[in-house]
């Protein structure tokens, strides 16, 4: 019964993590209020959401994390979904904050597409990597000349994106650690083998009243000053009345336990197997070297969905990575973001370029550096981002590859590890517009009401 068990804790840490970001209003109108919705279980995780700031102007979003770690990379992306293909209503500003309140990372304006005439786009992307342990704050807002004061007039619907990364250097020490705690545990283990041997032999006797066996005698044995737990081989003997009681005890209750460990293992496989997933995007080389040879890794079952990964440019240069999207609809939008994993903070290893592509393999999308944090004196970072609504039903393609002249030709010399994020946001029904332009009509009718009652 425990394999099961295992195996299926294992699934559920294992596998991406992904939950329906929801726009908690009023109480996430202020970090103090804000519920902790984002919990990283390692590796990659990717949290979306459809948020809206209220039509009365002044509206801030705040949403939680969960026990961020020192090495962790946070980025956050949003996309406007008042006026697509444009993407500038509403202008948001997008941040990142510690308990306190204390701001770390802001970001305003992050523009759609290198291929338009005039890069457009008042979405926002930051990204920012963990110092300090502890629960953190994303923050969105509307533009203004002092961010987070409340003081915009901004309004709308917009998608938010925020993904949590462990880089490399941060993933080997921990791993690291790890190694280091089990070999412990093996010496330990093996030290008391013996006592194992002796204290348990194929009796039958269930797995606990033998852990519990050798735990007895090898403790007994050291607190009395024996200098080998063999020393004393009659110490279990002393305790042999309290195991014979606990062993008939374990098994008056191991019949009563029955049906709460099967309810348990049934409660656990629905929360595996039901729970908001993020798709697992995997880098599968050579394959996805073309869209030709490129596998559907994504598909959309809900108004937002979201698929991320760490991909790999290898060395040797002219790596491109492509990942199909499919069963899209004319009106999504697509947005890609890519962070640069290898030196984080500052995130500009490898500079990646990403692009979205029909399945001809026509360019429709392409965005080159997305920087990272409007409080560096100097912006940095050469990710990318670039969004897109698609014009026709089918299938689609993300790309990411490396810098250079003539984007996507394999002439580039960049490697190293990089996050993917692809969001697909469905945009809002006519029915479901009808009735947001009908419940903001009434909250300004509502506000007029109260306004002039006040003037009286």
């Amino acid at each position: 019964m425990r394999i099961p068990v295992l195996f299926a804790l294992l699934q559920l840490i294992a596998s991406p993590a992904a939950a329906l970001l929801l726009d908690q209003e009023p109480s996430n109108d202020d970090i103090t209020t804000a519920t902790i919705q984002i919990f990283p279980s390692g590796g990659e995780t990717a949290e979306v959401g459809r948020f809206a700031l209220d039509v009365l102007g002044g509206d801030t979003d705040y949403v939680g994390i969960d026990n961020l770690v020192p090495g962790d990379v946070v980025t956050v992306s949003t996309t406007p979904m008042g006026d697509p293909p444009n993407f500038e209503s509403p202008d948001t500003i997008a941040g990142l904050f510690d308990s306190s309140g204390t701001q770390l990372c802001i970001q305003d304006d992050a523009f759609n597409n290198d291929l338009d005439s005039f890069p457009t786009g008042f979405g926002s992307l930051c990204r920012y990597e963990i110092a300090v342990a502890g629960n953190y704050y994303v923050g969105i807002t509307g533009w203004s000349s002092v961010p987070f004061d409340g003081n915009h007039f901004e309004q709308g619907i917009y998608s938010v994106t925020v993904t949590v990364s462990l880089p490399e250097p941060s993933l080997v020490l921990q791993l690291g650690a790890g190694l280091l705690g089990l070999a412990m545990l093996d010496r330990r283990r093996r030290a008391r083998s013996r006592s194992a041997l002796a204290l348990c032999p194929q009796d039958g006797a269930p797995w606990i009243l033998c852990e519990i066996r050798v735990s007895l005698h090898y403790r007994g044995a050291m607190q009395e000053g024996a200098a080998d737990e063999s020393d004393r081989p009659g110490f279990f003997g002393r305790c042999a009345g309290f195991a014979d009681e606990l062993e008939a005890t374990i098994a008056r209750l191991a019949s009563r336990c029955e049906l709460m460990r099967i309810s348990f293992l049934l409660v656990l496989a629905l929360v595996v197997s039901t729970a908001p997933a993020a798709a697992q995007l995997l880098d599968e080389e050579p394959s996805n070297d073309s869209i030709s040879t490129a596998t559907i890794q994504l598909t959309p079952s809900a108004a937002v969905n979201v698929g991320i990964g760490r991909f790999t440019l290898e060395a040797g240069a002219g790596d491109i990575d492509f990942i199909g999207v499919g069963g899209l609809f004319a009106g999504d939008v697509v947005t890609v973001s890519t962070t640069p994993l290898t030196d984080s903070p500052h995130f500009e290893s490898p500079d990646t370029i990403a692009g979205v592509f029909d399945s001809d393999g026509t360019e429709l999308c392409l965005g080159d550096d997305a920087f990272n944090n409007d409080l560096d004196v100097l912006p940095r970072g050469f990710g990318s981002l670039c969004r897109f609504e698609l014009p026709a039903d089918g299938d689609y393609f993300v790309g990411v590859t490396g810098w250079s002249s003539v984007p996507f030709d394999g002439s580039h010399f960049e490697s190293g590890e990089y996050s993917v994020a692809v969001t697909i946001t469905a945009l809002p029904e006519p029915g479901a517009l009808r009735q947001i332009a009908a419940g903001l009509l009434a909250l300004t009718a509502l506000a007029t009401r109260r306004r002039r009652a006040n003037d009286r």
